[in-house]
């Protein structure tokens, strides 16, 4: 969801899309039977209201994780100034926000904050509970953070 939304507001695209096939996914069967149901008896119409179904269900979704990212950036204009006390607190938001998951050295690239200011950031937002580490760096491979309430609205999924 984010990807498209990043690309209109590049004006790379013209209108919102969404990954449709998670909805797809998650009814498996009935996506198979409707199809079978138009070879086996013509029921275009099933398919159509299945389809137009997936539609709306993953729009509500969209709606409510784009929602619930505009809530948690609001939070976030509050808490990551004080936990980093820093003049690169909008530098550091819009750059998780951007990547929810990124390494410590895409960070300070992303972010066009130096690497000592960078690495002192990146330790108080982990000691704040903002940023949890899912790879440790070893050698020249740096640190993966993930910003993770970031990741569970993108990756949740309600039933339907």
């Amino acid at each position: 969801m984010i990807v498209p939304l990043f690309l209109m507001e590049k004006n790379l695209l013209s209108y919102p899309a969404f990954y449709i096939s998670a909805y797809f996914d998650r009814t498996r069967e009935e996506y198979y039977t409707r199809l079978r149901q138009i070879s086996q008896s013509g029921d275009l119409n099933g398919w159509i209201a299945y389809f137009l179904n997936a539609i709306r269900t993953q729009a509500l979704l969209n709606i409510t994780r784009a929602s619930d990212i505009v809530s948690l950036y609001d939070s976030m204009k509050g808490i990551i100034p004080q936990v980093i006390r820093s003049q690169y607190s909008i530098a550091v938001m819009d750059t998780l926000f951007q990547r929810p998951i990124v390494s410590s050295t895409d960070f300070m690239e992303i972010s066009q904050i130096p690497p000592e200011s960078g690495k002192r950031i990146l330790q108080k937002l982990r000691d704040a509970g903002i940023l949890d580490i899912i790879r440790e760096g070893k050698g020249r491979n740096p640190n993966i953070y993930q910003f993770t309430k970031m990741v569970q609205i993108v990756e949740n999924e309600i039933s339907t």
